[in-house]
Parts: structure tokens; C-alpha cells; sequence
């Protein structure tokens, strides 16, 4: 058993700047960054590639047809385009360095992380993001003495609402009604251990008070494809980027963009234990069993109780706290995990994960304020409460709301989590020069390495980048597309040593079809029905 799966975070920043508007300040952070990169030797003229995605495909009503899926692992020549659709394409979203894709989603800068194989990795490259907006701010600073403010959070406290998606590949063999009778009161109370916390009742902070999560106050109904409307419990979203038939990737957008490493390390971890019981045991009866009433409802309610003593109604009539239903999915994990391995402990990740997951619930059952430096909205509470009881302060007071603001403030010096981490209060987790590095070099473990090895070696002949295919361009303005299908056949351990031969991009095309086979690529594979 293991929590090691290809899996990542897309985040969108909060960005603030009072001369114009979010769009073009997003623009401009992201242009910034490319000068910043530029001068330091890193070419940043790969732009992402649009085609074949399909963002709507809704998981419910698969459309895919089989013949159409025919070619989808050969790699062959890409129409041509014209100078201006190659202009406007270079202006858009940029494919980093580190695998990772950067570009402007509805007016804010979002990060979408490359694919990780595992929490703690994605954890880093998470952190990597961060540092690639503070580098951004830095240059305009430079550049302009005045920079745009970003912020890593998800609500302006004025009704704008923006996320951070948490995505985890999946086996297309797990029933969806399974995956969403588990994943429904998981994430319906999975806020009260790793909530980012937020000051302000209602879309509008129509009332004054906090809360356990920034999203609560934005689902709106329990299953569906949206994420801007509508928004779901459970997101239906089918765009797997990988072979259809074996993969599906799962969509998480209910979860905080948390400002707490150690936060964010449990929230994908124990969501990933999750998946690994739904794949090898199918669904429990223990977690079949705590089907909500009304579970759109209940992520209000869990979100505002910070007693944590509010019990939720289930549909059996049974009526159990938000602690209780997390105990429940903790303890049958564990007695799964333990029962699978057969007395072989499970890798040290894994172990760690399912200790941290027992632990925060014991801690928060027993008294919330025990979990301060552990738990990010409950040490964000405590700090508000302690300002407000020192300046007779109200929650709704402009000091408050400035401090809840600042919490996310990624700016070095201004990130409150940040200093917390360097005076021992909050765990650190992992090393800053993993960071600094992940800025740069892709994960090796997954196609991401590929993706960035060749805009690395090549930097010149990659035309474009997503997460499934790499165009180059050869002599003459021959564009070339290569599939990547299979999310790890592209990583380090495969290729390294092959790729250290290829001299030139037409190398790499004979090295991918060496064996008549795009090495990329899943096996090429269709099963009708998904």
C-alpha cells in the first residue's frame, strides 16, 4: 500500500493592484517572470498547447469514440500555423521550466504544478509556485517600483471566490457512484483538519465571524462538472490527460489553497489513502454507510462550527460530528491497510500520512486550540483571537480582516505561516533548497521530465507543451507532435541515459519510435464501454 500516485495542485493566486485591472496585472506578473527567467539563461518561449483538451467532458456521459481515439500515439506532423496564431500562442500560457504550466485564468495568475508521484513531492512544487509569483513581484518591483500583491488564498471577502484544484489519477475501474459515495462526507468534513480558515460569514462576509474553510460558502450543489458555478462536492470533470480506458483523473475542487506545508501534505495524503481503499477493496460498508442527508448544507454547517461538536444527520437517521465520520474513514483505512499488507509495513510516506490523519483527529477531539502550530485555521484563530481580545477588536473590525489578508500574503518577510515555520512554530517539512530547485528541474518520476528535460536541452526547437503531448519544431518549420499518453513512461528512470545520446530533436523522434512503438505511450489499447 502506498499514497504514491501521479497527482498535483493547480492553484489560482488572489492578486491585487489598485492602478489596473486583475487581468492585466496578471498578465503583466506572468510577462515579468519570463524577463526575470530570460536573464538568468532560461529560455521561456514554450507555449502551452490547447488541443485535445476537452475540459467539459463530464465523467457520467462518456463520449469518446473508440475510432477516433485511433492515432492518439503516433506522433506525427501538426498543421501549420499561421504567423499570427504562432504570435498569440507565445503570448498566452507558458509550459515552465519544471514541467509546470503558468498563464491567466479568469483574471487571476494560476499555477498549475507538474505531475507529482506522491503528497510530499507535490507538496514541494506547490511551494515552488509560490516562489515563482514572488520572483514575478520582485521583477515589476525592479522594474517599476510598484508590484501587483499575490495572494494564496481563495475569497476577496466580497463574493469573488477563485480555487485551488487538487488532481489525483485514478483506476477507470473503480465504479464513479463509489467514488462519489466516499468522496461526499470526506470532503464534506475532511475542512476541520486541514481548513485554511477564513474571517467572514457568507459569499460577501454578509455577517461578521470565522471559519473553518474559505470554500464552504461557494458549494452550491453535491455532484456536477463546474467549477466557476454551480460548484460541486464532487467534480465530474473528465479529462483524464492519459489513456481513458486505464485512467481517470479525479478533480478535487471543494479543498483551501493552504498557506501550511504540513497542511497541505495531509490534505493530499489522506485523499490518496482514500483512493488506494476505493481501488483495492472497492467501497466499504463503513464509509457506504455515512451517506448525508443533506451534505450541501452540512459543508456550511461543519465550515461554522468551530465547537466541532455540531452533528451531522445522516440518511440512516444516525446523527455524528464532522471528527466522528473523519475517525470512521481514518480507522477503516488503517484496518484495510494492515489487513492488505499482511504484516509488511507500508512505505515510510504512507505510515507517516495515516499517523498524521489519527493524530490531528485525537488532538482536535480533545481540544482545538491543542493542534495550534499543527493545524492551519485553528492557529489562524487563535492568533485573530488573541489580537482581538488584546485591542477590543470585533470580527468584522478592518485590523482583523487586514491580518486574515495578510496570512496569505506570499511576499518574503509579509507570509505570516512563513515566519511561523522559521521561528519552529509551524513544521517546516521540507528542505528550501528542494524548493529553489523544483522551481527549475521537473519531478523525476513522472512525463514531467521529459517535458522539462526537453525544453531544457532543446530550448529553441520546443514549439509547445501540455500535459499529454510536446510539439518541435524541426528544420524548416516542421512541427512534430509527440504523444505522451502514459503519465510515467516519460520520467527519469526510463529515459535519462537514452536521452543523454540524442544530440538532436530528430534523435529524440527516432529514440521515441525506436522500437515502432511511441515509447511514450500507453499500450495501444481501447476497450469500448470505459
Amino acid at each position: 500500500m502506498t499514497v504514491r500516485r501521479v497527482m498535483g495542485i493547480e492553484t489560482e493566486y488572489g492578486i491585487v493592484d489598485p492602478t489596473k485591472s486583475s487581468e492585466q496585472a496578471s498578465l503583466d506578473l506572468i510577462a515579468a517572470y519570463s524577463r526575470a527567467v530570460g536573464d538568468m539563461g532560461f529560455v521561456d518561449d514554450v507555449a502551452w498547447d490547447l488541443s485535445g483538451e476537452i475540459p467539459m467532458l463530464d465523467t457520467r456521459h462518456p463520449d469518446i469514440d473508440p475510432e477516433q481515439m485511433a492515432d492518439r500515439n503516433r506522433v506525427r506532423q501538426v498543421a501549420s500555423l499561421t504567423a499570427q496564431e504562432r504570435s498569440w500562442q507565445r503570448g498566452t500560457t507558458k509550459v515552465l521550466h519544471n514541467g509546470a504550466r503558468l498563464y491567466v485564468d479568469h483574471g487571476h495568475p494560476e499555477y498549475a504544478s507538474p505531475e507529482c508521484l506522491g503528497p510530499r513531492q507535490a507538496v514541494i512544487y506547490d511551494r515552488a509556485g509560490e516562489l515563482i509569483m514572488r520572483r514575478a513581484m520582485d521583477r515589476l518591483q525592479e522594474e517599476t517600483g510598484a508590484s501587483p500583491i499575490v495572494y494564496k488564498n481563495n475569497v476577496d471577502g466580497k463574493g469573488a471566490a477563485y480555487g485551488c484544484h487538487e488532481n489525483y489519477l485514478t483506476n477507470r475501474s473503480v465504479p464513479f457512484t463509489d467514488i462519489v459515495e466516499a468522496l461526499v462526507p470526506f470532503l464534506v468534513t475532511r475542512p476541520v483538519l486541514v481548513g485554511a480558515g477564513r474571517v467572514g460569514i457568507g459569499p460577501a462576509s454578509e455577517e461578521a465571524g470565522f471559519q473553518i474553510s474559505q470554500r464552504a460558502d461557494y458549494i452550491e450543489t453535491v455532484v456536477g462538472p463546474h467549477t466557476t458555478y454551480d460548484r460541486p462536492i464532487v467534480n465530474t470533470r473528465d479529462e483524464p490527460h492519459a489513456e481513458p480506458h486505464l485512467h481517470r483523473r479525479l478533480h478535487v475542487i471543494t479543498g483551501d489553497a493552504n498557506c501550511v506545508p504540513s497542511n497541505t501534505l495531509l490534505k493530499l495524503g489522506m485523499t490518496s489513502v482514500l483512493l488506494w481503499v476505493l481501488e483495492t477493496s472497492g467501497l466499504p460498508q463503513e464509509w457506504r454507510s455515512l451517506r448525508l442527508k443533506d451534505p450541501v448544507a452540512a459543508v456550511r454547517t461543519v465550515s461554522r462550527d468551530l465547537t466541532l461538536k455540531e452533528t451531522l444527520e445522516l440518511e440512516d437517521g444516525r446523527r455524528l460530528t464532522a471528527l466522528e465520520i473523519q475517525s470512521i474513514y481514518e480507522h477503516t483505512a488503517q484496518t484495510l491497510v494492515e489487513r492488505q499488507m499482511n504484516g509488511i509495513r507500508p512505505d515510510v510516506e504512507t505510515i507517516d500520512i495515516l499517523d498524521r490523519w489519527r493524530d490531528t483527529i485525537g488532538l482536535l477531539s480533545d481540544n482545538w486550540r491543542k493542534t495550534v502550530g499543527d493545524v492551519e485555521w485553528a492557529t489562524k484563530l487563535a492568533l485573530l483571537e488573541a489580537r482581538r481580545k488584546r485591542d477590543g477588536l470585533l470580527w468584522d473590525s478592518p485590523e482583523i480582516v487586514a491580518m486574515d489578508l495578510q496570512w496569505s500574503d506570499i511576499r518574503a518577510g509579509k507570509s505570516m505561516p512563513e515566519r511561523l515555520m522559521e521561528n519552529g512554530i509551524f513544521e517546516t517539512l521540507e528542505a528550501e533548497e528542494w524548493i529553489k530547485e523544483a522551481e527549475f528541474a521537473p519531478p523525476a518520476g513522472t512525463r514531467a521530465w521529459f517535458r522539462g528535460e526537453l525544453i531544457r536541452r532543446f530550448p529553441d526547437q520546443v514549439y509547445s507543451a501540455s500535459w499529454h503531448s510536446i510539439v518541435v519544431e524541426l528544420d524548416g518549420g516542421r512541427l512534430i507532435r509527440i504523444p505522451m499518453t502514459s503519465p510515467v513512461a516519460g520520467c527519469h528512470a526510463h529515459l535519462d541515459g537514452s536521452l543523454d545520446e540524442c544530440a538532436t530533436v530528430e534523435d529524440i523522434l527516432t529514440l521515441v519510435e525506436g522500437t515502432g512503438q511511441n515509447i511514450l505511450a500507453e499500450p495501444d489499447v481501447y476497450t469500448k464501454g470505459r
